[in-house]
């Protein structure tokens, strides 16, 4: 689903991104560390005695952007787009474990938490404008595995639509789509995306015999 939003936005969007060259920095191997158990404008000199000049910031963090303005050093936000938005927390637990296909809550299609990711991935690369960084992580993404909070299909409406949306653009028409899964539906608007639920109920150990492996 997250691959199938992707497809929708990039159908929204009405003009292309332009390139951005890299900086000078990116015609090296650089490594930018992240500071577990270390502090970079403390342990300055032991970087240095390990020929380490890079490091990170996690989100925005004045003290450290001001070191890279006056060192030069560069470095790379760590959770740009924040550390734990998208996670559900105790909001999964009416959700889980339905065999139904039910709307994430911070769905990625709802144009409110939308708005409010780009409010703060402005607000942590306003920050960084000016200074040294080379790099931004976007890691706070949807969690598809069993260490965070999972809920892998996404029933937003919005998400739903970029589903059939990609289908399409696979397939061509319904005709193949059915041939290739033995459905019959009349068209892709009649597609409903199967949550991860009922695809573990269908592929319970009882049935592995229809599991082509």
């Amino acid at each position: 689903m997250t691959l199938a939003l992707l497809l929708l936005l990039a159908v929204q969007q009405p003009d292309p991104v332009p390139p951005v060259p890299p900086p000078k920095s990116w015609d090296r191997f650089t490594m930018l560390m992240w500071q577990y158990q270390t502090d970079v404008i403390r342990d300055k000199a032991a970087y240095e005695s390990l020929n380490l000049r890079g490091f990170h910031v996690d989100r925005r963090n004045d003290k450290l952007q001001a070191f890279a303005r006056e060192s030069g050093w560069p470095y790379y936000v760590d959770h740009a787009a924040d550390k734990g938005f998208l996670h559900l927390g105790k909001r999964v637990d009416p959700i889980s474990g339905k065999k139904e296909v039910v709307v994430r809550p911070n769905s990625l299609c709802d144009p409110k938490v939308l708005r409010d990711m780009k409010r703060i991935l402005t607000e942590n690369v306003t920050a960084a404008k000016g200074s040294s960084v080379v790099a931004y992580a976007f890691d706070d993404e949807i969690s598809t595995g069993n260490f965070t909070s999972p809920i892998e299909t996404d029933g937003h409406p919005l998400s739903v639509a970029g589903y059939r949306k990609f289908l399409q653009s696979i397939y061509g028409t319904i005709d193949r789509l059915n041939a290739q899964y033995g459905t019959s539906y009349a068209g892709f608007d009649a597609v409903e995306p199967k949550s991860y639920e009922a695809v573990r109920e269908h592929l319970k150990p009882d049935a592995l015999g229809r599991v082509n492996l």
